[in-house]
């Protein structure tokens, strides 16, 4: 299914009805329907009398007037890119955007009460709690940030690497279920705590059994005794330990040599600023650097 129009005469859509349409391109909302409306050509099916987003897609533009993204409204959209979040949004379930696979940048608009994507991290925060709630594969973690939340990353299954800031405190159930493509992940938490099994995990369609990622997690030096007694860090069968700033480099070949250097805006810089930097190397990989 590509597109949705609903005529006039509908009045009632239950919760998911389009959940999983993953190509759809287009929705409509005939004009006079007193319940549902597609205001300003938006792509997105409204619940007029609450301001509610309840199915979006692809193209999707979220209107200024749209105060809540409702229940799994993006669910599965892999055609999704981008989400930009006006400041009228104050209510964001919390599977709204999950399984959207190939999201590549989420802003939030500068002002919005709620919610927020500081430091141009790619990423939806709930500003009250520092917590996580959607990431996708262009995703940096402010150091900022205490909780990544559950389903935060489900489904991303572009994501190749992710750093894990000290400063979090609790991973969420199923937080990167299904990140296949995942080959390192580098946590800078010094005392591990206790996560769930889902974390980590993807489906082996071949199979059909649920396994533990094979990416390579990267620790502070004097940590990895620590982790390989902490559940469910223990079982990644690769842990690498080394010192917090070369936690990263240990992620590269030894002879590679950093090419060029960015900061998190994408802003060439010509030596090290104060914060996350983002470094290509020679041999074409690329490595987050905290610099203090």
């Amino acid at each position: 299914m590509t597109s949705i129009s609903i005529p006039n005469g509908v009045t009632s859509i239950e919760a998911q009805a389009f959940f999983g349409c993953s190509g759809l391109e287009s929705i409509t909302v005939g004009n006079g329907n007193a319940n549902y409306d597609s205001r300003e050509n938006c792509n997105a099916l409204i619940e007029t009398e609450t301001n509610t987003l309840i199915t979006g897609c692809k193209n999707t533009v979220i209107p200024n007037s749209v105060t809540s993204i409702g229940n799994y409204a993006f669910a599965v959209c892999t055609g999704l890119t981008s989400i930009s979040i006006p400041n009228s949004v104050t209510s964001i379930a919390k599977y709204a955007f999950i399984g959207c696979s190939d999201l590549e940048s989420i802003t939030v608009e500068n002002g919005n009460a709620n919610y927020d994507s500081r430091e141009n991290c790619n990423a939806l925060i709930e500003t009250e709690t520092n917590t996580l709630i959607t990431g996708c594969k262009n995703t940096v973690i402010p150091n900022s940030i205490t909780s990544i939340g559950n389903y935060a990353f489900y489904g991303c299954t572009s994501l190749t690497s992710i750093d894990i800031p000290n400063s979090v405190t609790t991973v969420g159930n199923y937080a990167f279920y299904g990140c296949k493509s995942l080959t390192s992940v580098i946590s800078l938490i010094e005392e591990p705590f206790m996560i769930n099994e889902d974390v980590f995990c993807v489906y082996n369609f071949d199979t059909e059994d649920i396994e533990f990622t094979s990416a390579t997690l990267y620790v502070p030096a004097g940590t990895k005794t620590k982790y390989e007694s902490t559940p469910a860090w223990n079982k990644f069968k690769n842990i690498v330990e080394g010192t917090e700033n070369n936690v990263e480099s240990a992620t590269t070949n030894i002879t590679a040599k950093e090419a060029e250097r960015y900061n998190v805006s994408g802003q060439r810089i010509s030596s090290p600023q104060k914060g996350i930097n983002i470094v290509k190397m020679s041999d074409g990989t690329t490595k987050k650097v905290m610099c203090k």
